[in-house]
């Protein structure tokens, strides 16, 4: 039996070395293949040689926050309609509009339920991104 992320490739971006681990071995159970990087600029370092289908991103994280790395990757022409969801621990309102007004494709909160994580994942693939990157990206 097929398993329901087989053959997609995910970038977790991630700073909490345990949540990074379960999230990763989660994901590989149900079929990705997942990058790893513990905040955005070893994430955008891990995208100058590959270019994974969706990221998951981690809002909260030292160097480079999940809003500043999102910016950067709307910024950039080849990645601009990447599907990046937010995956964060901020389950209220205000977080909400926040990852929308950033360009995120969609926001989930920790922890996460595998079907939850499933579905958000082959839907933000599925759906080509319609939304322009946000203005500040110098995108047209």
């Amino acid at each position: 039996m097929k398993r329901p992320l087989e053959g997609i490739v995910l970038l977790l971006v991630e700073d909490h070395e345990a949540s990074s681990e379960a999230t990763t071995l989660l994901l590989q159970a149900v079929g990705a293949r997942v990058l790893a990087a513990a905040n955005g600029m070893e994430a955008l370092a891990i995208l100058e040689t590959e270019v994974p289908q969706v990221i998951l991103c981690d809002l909260r994280m030292p160097e480079m926050d999940g809003f500043a790395f999102v910016a950067r990757v709307r910024g950039n022409h080849r990645l601009a309609r990447l599907p990046v969801v937010a995956l964060t621990a901020r389950d209220d309102s205000r977080a909400y509009l926040r990852t929308w007004s950033a360009s995120f494709d969609a926001h989930l909160t920790k922890p996460v339920a595998v079907d939850t994580l499933v579905d958000s994942v082959r839907r933000v693939i599925a759906q080509p991104r319609v939304r322009p990157p946000a203005p500040d990206s110098g995108q047209p």
